[in-house]
């Protein structure tokens, strides 16, 4: 569960939250891609308390969200470049961000069922960060 929620900030902060700033200030950006696997490794998320990443997670969420608010029909249409993706309009973009959540939601809740259950398989689906 920690890995989930310390992977979800980082994309979130990382990816997401700069990827929307990027689109909707710059004409046609380009969007790194982001290596979660290695974010992982790199940042031994294990070892990192749980509730700091919450708190960040929801701050950058909650940026995200009033930076789409204010946005026009249009602005769902601006575009960016995406490495390993390529043209993107902003709409895809939160369509893959809801795809991604999904998989992460789907993987806690399959964890704690199997918590629960004393259930030593657990299977997780790979998630690509977007």
């Amino acid at each position: 569960m920690r890995e989930n929620i310390l992977h979800l900030r980082d994309i979130d902060i990382e990816g997401y939250e700069r990827r929307i700033r990027l689109i909707l200030s710059e004409n046609c950006p380009t969007l790194p891609d982001i290596d979660g696997k290695k974010l992982a490794r790199e940042r031994n998320y294990n070892a990192q308390p749980v509730q700091p990443a919450l708190d960040d997670l929801r701050r950058s969420r909650a940026t995200s969200i009033e930076k789409l608010k204010a946005c026009s029909p249009l602005d769902l249409e601006r575009t960016a470049e995406m490495q390993g993706v390529g043209t993107i309009e902003l709409r895809r973009l939160l369509e893959l961000w809801i795809e991604h959540d999904r998989g992460h939601i789907a993987d806690l809740v399959e964890l704690r069922r199997a918590l629960k259950a004393g259930d030593p398989q657990v299977s997780f689906s790979d998630h690509r960060a977007a």
